[in-house]
């Protein structure tokens, strides 16, 4: 495996995030179980050039979120956000492309945005509740399921990814 470097996002790196989420959605959410296929995923518009617009946007303004992005040479093949909010600290996306998953390299940019949001409040994440991997993952850095119910993620074309909200407790 190729170094990866971890660094602050910036604006150009807009269409790689896009990508990164484009490609780890359609292999980690289609389900036969819950009827969720990859022509359902791709409902969710990922990368117009107006969503592109919208991540540049808010890589440019990050008062109250940090994003990184793992590169393989100029190429992001992994990303997190994390958000200061009032009402919680939470991680906001983490996606590492699928043939990247297994270096650790998720583990590198979890630790990194649980470092910057600091252990004084308790840090949120949502998950697709069938995606067993990412919520052990999630667990072994302290996260437990969360008593309170979330809202499952609404595709555009109707169907719905159920989500399960994990908590790492603050630490007092």
């Amino acid at each position: 495996m190729e170094d990866v470097a971890i660094v602050d996002a910036r604006p150009e790196d807009a269409e790689g995030l896009a990508r990164v989420q484009k490609a780890t959605w359609l292999s980690t959410y289609p389900s036969a179980e819950l009827g969720i296929s990859q022509a359902d995923l791709l409902s969710k518009d990922f990368d117009s050039p107006k969503k592109i617009a919208s991540i540049r946007q808010r890589l440019s303004d990050q008062s109250t979120d940090r994003t990184w992005v793992a590169k393989a040479g100029d190429q992001v093949v992994a990303f997190c956000i994390a958000g200061r909010h009032d009402d919680a600290n939470t991680i906001e996306a983490l996606y590492v492309l699928p043939r990247y998953q297994g270096y650790r390299i998720g583990y590198r940019l979890l630790a990194g945005a649980v470092e910057w949001l600091g252990d004084a409040r308790e840090i949120r994440v949502q998950a697709a509740s069938y995606n067993h991997k990412a919520i052990n993952f999630y667990r072994d850095f302290g996260f437990e399921p969360a008593q309170d119910s979330i809202e499952d993620y609404a595709l555009p074309n109707g169907k719905a990814v159920p989500q399960i909200s994990l908590i790492r407790p603050a630490e007092v």
